[in-house]
């Protein structure tokens, strides 16, 4: 299991970048963790921003197993290079690291909705001056339910 780094550490600006990064932290880039950085870097957001459980990054990458798959994720995440985070009940889905909008899930059919930081500030503000509480969305998803499913009872 991953754990969110301790630290915010600048994200990786491209596909050399993060390859660089994974060697600098005495990590061999195999061709399984290239395979894996290339998608997160590629230009599918539903890899690099919206994000994907490990088992649907390893069917994705032809010939990788799902160990392969979580060792490689753990050790890019430990680099800054993604993220992971919960939505809802689900499995942890990984991203590309900077991301910052953050997830509404919704409750009913499990939509993803990301929502701009800047639509979220009154809410991180007031849980913050009233509580002391500051809002976090890398890790954990809101709960919702969308339009459709308030529609359909």
């Amino acid at each position: 299991m991953s754990h969110p780094p301790s630290s915010r550490r600048t994200p990786p600006v491209d596909l050399d970048d993060a390859l660089a990064r994974v060697r600098a932290g005495g990590g061999r880039v195999t061709a399984a963790k290239r395979a894996l950085v290339e998608l997160f870097f590629g230009d599918d957001p539903a890899v690099a921003v919206d994000g994907l459980s490990a088992e649907a990054l390893t069917a994705r990458l032809a010939g990788s197993d799902p160990a392969t798959v979580y060792r490689g994720l753990a050790q890019l995440e430990d680099l800054g290079i993604v993220e992971h985070r919960h939505l809802g009940h689900g499995p942890a889905t990984y991203r590309r690291a900077g991301s910052t909008s953050g997830p509404v899930v919704c409750t009913s059919c499990g939509t993803v909705t990301a929502v701009e930081p800047a639509e979220l500030a009154p809410l991180a503000r007031h849980l913050l001056d009233r509580y002391g509480l500051e809002l976090d969305l890398h890790h954990l998803a809101l709960d919702a339910r969308c339009a459709g499913c308030r529609d359909a009872g």
